[in-house]
């Protein structure tokens, strides 16, 4: 009945089984509880039964998450998953969600925040953070890469916020991308990738790359060209 409820909606990975409940993952890294499962934090709650699998979102801290006004919804991808007689652990790699603002200049210098899963931050004003500056010790670096465009160019970055990273975009005139943006006139994505150890590992690629991209265009050198219409009323709201 199990795999039933399963078919068609999810493309069943790894299954770990519990006394009392059943925990699966599935292809897509989506974890799914079955079974009697606790609903709240003390010992005397009792359990829940869910007789089909249910999706399991990623829990965090008080105050944590994507900054106010972003639309981040939807499950973390969970890359692997344990089950034991009181519980789950499920591992989550850290993923760039969003990107802004969304378009930058070839010529670079525009300052850009990525929304990073899993980052440490330490607010200011805390108690840990009197005794280290955690954020100032990450060496954090962002990635900007396109295979087909050929591009691969990384810069220094910053944790400013919790789950937040600050960049400056780089120069990419000099690269076939930028190029290609130049000669085209044209504007090209580039797809970020962010690390926490110098360059070392990488956050993995999200299957839906559209809120992790970062759309290089060619700027005018010598600013607007024109402005239609010439004239507009001082009371503002025209149309330019």
């Amino acid at each position: 009945e199990l795999v039933e409820s399963l078919a068609g909606a999810h493309q069943l990975g790894r299954a770990q089984a519990a006394r009392t409940f059943t925990a699966f993952r599935s292809a897509a890294g989506v974890a799914l509880l079955s079974g009697q499962v606790p609903h709240g934090a003390s010992q005397q709650d009792s359990p829940s039964c869910l007789l089909v699998p249910t999706a399991m979102p990623l829990a965090s801290r008080p105050g944590s998450g994507p900054p106010a006004g972003s639309d981040i919804t939807g499950w973390h991808e969970f890359a692997a998953l344990v089950a034991f007689d009181r519980g789950v652990l499920a591992f989550a790699p850290s993923a760039v969600r969003r990107v802004l603002p969304r378009l930058a200049p070839t010529t670079g210098g525009t300052v850009v925040r990525a929304v990073v899963t899993g980052l440490p931050f330490q607010p200011p004003g805390s108690e840990q953070h009197k005794d280290s500056l955690v954020p100032d010790s990450i060496p954090v670096k962002v990635r900007l890469h396109s295979k087909q465009q050929g591009l691969d160019a990384t810069v220094d970055g910053t944790v400013v916020d919790v789950d937040t990273v600050e960049f400056v975009s780089p120069q990419v005139c000099s690269s076939r991308f930028g190029k290609l943006a130049e000669q085209d006139k044209t504007t090209l994505a580039a797809q970020l990738s962010v690390s926490m150890d110098g360059g070392r590992t990488w956050t993995k690629d999200v299957a839906r790359a559209g809120q992790a991209e970062l759309w290089i265009s060619p700027w005018p050198h010598a600013g607007p060209t024109h402005v239609e219409p010439a004239c507009a009323p001082a009371s503002g709201a025209c149309a330019l």
